[in-house]
């Protein structure tokens, strides 16, 4: 059945050169993979975006390059219900892909993004409150990858919803046995 299943895959991308999820939640973000040119430097004078279409609401954001020949675009659909897309691109690989994916209920952990409400505070798109608790992780470049593992271990056990990191180290006094520092 797996394989059958990875065989489907394959010729799906191989036929249209595109991978995506055909139902998505409301607030969960939909990603689109495309197979496309490597040559040269795809990073730079490549244009990708794609037009998401329900109803009356249109978005088009914009795509990226992730590597090896594959590009992506990623969005967050905002209305349950059938959302169309079509591709635009200065890449013929990449232009006119036409898809479409159904637009599900949101979980009930699925709350959407988070928005100001009432000035000082924040709540979810929908409604839910928001109580930002966070921490802040310092000097993250400069930490071996233990102490990394660690860290990003001990924050998905614990009950932050939210971290900033200091990547400049903070100012440090150094008094040195012999100098004078006045």
């Amino acid at each position: 059945m797996k394989q059958l299943f990875l065989t489907v895959i394959f010729f799906s991308v191989l036929i249209y050169g595109a991978i995506a999820q055909q139902n998505i939640e409301k607030w969960d973000v939909f990603e689109l993979t495309l197979k496309g040119p490597s040559a040269g430097n795809p990073f730079i004078g490549t244009i990708l975006t794609a037009q998401f279409t329900n109803g009356d609401k249109v978005y088009e954001p914009e795509g990226y390059y992730d590597g090896n020949g594959i590009y992506k675009i990623r969005f967050m659909p905002d209305k349950e219900g059938v959302w169309n897309y079509i591709t635009n691109s200065n890449k013929s690989d990449l232009n006119n892909k036409k898809g479409s994916f159904n637009c599900v209920s949101p979980s009930k952990t699925n709350h959407g993004l988070v928005r100001i409400r009432n000035i000082y505070h924040f709540q979810y798109e929908d409604g839910t409150p928001f109580y930002p608790f966070g921490t802040t992780i310092y000097e993250w470049p400069y930490q071996d990858e233990e102490k990394k593992k660690l860290t990003i271990e001990t924050l998905k056990t614990g009950s932050f919803n939210k971290a900033r990191f200091l990547a400049v180290p903070p100012y440090k006094d150094i008094r040195r046995p012999g100098i004078h520092v006045p």
